[in-house]
């Protein structure tokens, strides 16, 4: 696995969210079909349309574990430059500036991203790095069809 270390600006993030449980392994379609949604629903023309987004990349942004549930919260979203006007039934997320492990997903995606998240949060441990901040986050690069990174907030 390829990864640097970046540091960042303070990530403003907002999107709709849904709820994904792994309660019975590793769930692969929940999030492809919660995209599905948000294409048809025109979430992506929306987030064309933000006149302070940030960016062209698309936000994978994973938090709100619950081990009861066994359960975490994901959004789709974008970068903005302020949280000032949210659509309505989207949530919002903010970082902190700081550093962040960036590793790299090559290959078909999604499928090459969703297999990243368990190695690249072991290879922050092997490196000695300590995480900081409780979300995991998938960055889609615009006009890159078998690219995509990801982020690992770390102190």
């Amino acid at each position: 696995m390829q990864f640097r270390i970046e540091t960042k600006e303070t990530l403003f993030v907002m999107g709709p969210a849904i709820r994904v449980s792994v309660a019975d392994g590793p769930n692969r379609h929940t999030v492809p079909q919660f995209y599905d949604q948000c294409v048809a629903e025109g979430v992506f023309a929306a987030f064309d349309a933000l006149p302070n987004r940030t960016d062209r990349n698309v936000l994978g942004w994973m938090d709100d574990w619950d081990p009861k549930t066994r359960s975490f919260a994901y959004m789709i979203g974008v970068a903005v430059t302020d949280l000032n006007a949210v659509p309505d039934g989207w949530v919002t997320r903010t970082h902190p500036a700081g550093r962040f492990f960036v590793a790299e997903a090559r290959g078909k995606l999604p499928e090459a991203i969703q297999g990243l998240g368990g190695p690249a949060n072991e290879a922050v441990k092997a490196q000695g790095l300590i995480r900081n901040g409780n979300f995991d986050c998938e960055v889609y690069l615009p006009d890159c069809e078998n690219r995509a990174e990801y982020w690992i907030p770390i102190k």
